[in-house]
């Protein structure tokens, strides 16, 4: 989701795996270099409660959250205050 040698409309779904070049396939070509001949994707399903419209999602500013003392109250309420309208839903 945070891959930034993936496209903005790509990034934080299953088409970013289409990206050839990117940070994350070029780690998943180390990994199988390396031995590794599976992987499981979680979710691997929709989760129905995430708005599938990119332009509704709602993001923290990374830059103001790093400004603020390490895991403070003002960290989780700068989360908190956007998590009804994130791309995020782990069940």
């Amino acid at each position: 989701a945070h891959d930034c040698t993936v496209d903005c409309n790509s990034r934080g779904g299953f088409r970013a795996f289409t990206c050839q070049d990117s940070a994350g396939i070029r780690h998943l070509r180390k990994l199988a270099v390396a031995g590794l001949t599976h992987v499981h994707l979680l979710p691997s399903f929709h989760f129905a409660s995430v708005d599938d419209n990119k332009s509704n999602w709602k993001s923290v500013d990374e830059a103001e959250l790093a400004k603020l003392p390490p895991g403070s109250d003002e960290q989780q309420a700068a989360i908190v205050s956007i998590q009804q309208e994130d791309p995020y839903n782990w069940g």
